[in-house]
């Protein structure tokens, strides 16, 4: 099944979503080009019943004021804390 198509080059990185939450990042660069007569290449295997839930193409750099982390808690660390503003009610 062909779940989506972005336009790639080999200095590109592709990550996919399942359904599951299984993420993986993919260089295009390592994977193989074959022959006019090849049918494709088979980026992930899934189980019955796991579907890819998104695809998208990494970003090459950061765009201005984003900023890179090691690890979540680092990253966290930089998140504002919420102030509290009264009572939230919900709406019809």
């Amino acid at each position: 099944y062909v779940v989506g198509a972005k336009g790639v080059n080999d200095t590109h990185e592709v990550m996919m979503i399942t359904t599951e939450g299984i993420i993986i990042q993919l260089r295009m660069e390592d994977i193989s080009k074959l022959g006019r007569i090849t049918s494709g290449v088979k980026m992930i295997n899934l189980d019955e019943g796991i579907k890819v839930a998104k695809i998208a193409k990494v970003r090459e750099k950061l765009s201005d004021g984003e900023q890179e982390f090691e690890n979540l808690e680092d990253a966290m660390e930089k998140v504002p804390e919420e102030e509290e503003k009264g009572e939230v009610y919900p709406t019809e």
